[in-house]
């Protein structure tokens, strides 16, 4: 598990995620609590619910994921709410996650989260990918099943449908 354990970092802001200006208003962020997990509650719910191999790295993902080897991956849950560190993840560990895998994005199609929404969107088309986006747009939540298809260009086949 990565996270910063800081909350939403305004260095990691992009032009994507520029409704955070407005949030930065709210009381809760200027006393930086926005957002942010607490480190102990990690443990206690792994603990509670009898999760024991549980790797967690401090820092925020664009300075952390990098330096880390990742194995395969079943269940990919990003829940960063900012552009650029949705995007880093998804660069690194897209090829990580294995065929039938499922890749989960907290605040999917939330107005207030648009740059979430961008780095995948933007990610899929620089990689040339075609997957359904399986969305619940009052949960604000979306999956992607990373499957290939052979009779869609996928997974950056060159060929032409048949």
């Amino acid at each position: 598990m990565f996270d910063s354990f800081e909350g939403c970092g305004e260095k990691h802001w992009t032009k994507y995620d520029k409704y955070l200006k407005n949030a930065s208003q709210n009381k809760n962020w200027k006393t930086n609590t926005m957002w942010k997990a607490d480190e102990e509650d990690v443990y206690e719910t792994c603990e509670m619910l009898g999760v024991k191999n549980v790797k967690v790295v401090k820092g925020f993902v664009q300075d952390t994921l990098p330096d880390n080897e990742i194995g395969d991956i079943a269940v990919l849950r990003l829940d960063m709410d900012l552009y650029e560190p949705t995007k880093c993840a998804l660069e690194i560990l897209y090829d990580n996650v294995v065929e039938g895998g499922i890749i989960v994005f907290d605040d999917y199609g939330v107005k207030g989260f648009r740059g979430a929404t961008w780095a995948l969107h933007e990610f899929l088309v620089e990689q040339k990918l075609y997957h359904p986006i399986y969305w619940y747009p009052h949960k604000g939540k979306a999956y992607i099943i990373k499957k290939y298809d052979p009779d869609i260009k996928n997974f950056n086949d060159s060929k032409k449908r048949n």
